[in-house]
């Protein structure tokens, strides 16, 4: 689920900087993002340590699913038609 928000804000960074040093700011989001990820391993770790496996795969496993919910139970705009 995150990677979904990640991708898209790296996306629109990467577009959105010039050509010349579009190289440069993907090298160093990507060097976040895995720095990131190493880090919330590492807390998972430690998490998994302090109160057990199995909460935290539940803990992991529920959040992207009230994250849907809550995207499909949320009132949205409707479609977005032009005015000619």
């Amino acid at each position: 689920m995150g990677t979904v928000f990640v991708q898209t804000s790296a996306n629109t960074l990467f577009q959105s900087s010039p050509e010349e040093l579009r190289g440069r700011v993907m090298g160093v989001a990507q060097s976040f993002m895995g720095a990131a990820s190493f880090l919330a391993m590492g807390f998972a770790g430690f998490v998994a340590e302090w109160i057990g496996f199995t909460p935290v795969l539940a803990i992991v496993g529920a959040i992207p699913v009230i994250a849907g919910m809550v995207f499909l139970t949320s009132k949205r705009a409707g479609p977005v038609t032009s005015s000619k």
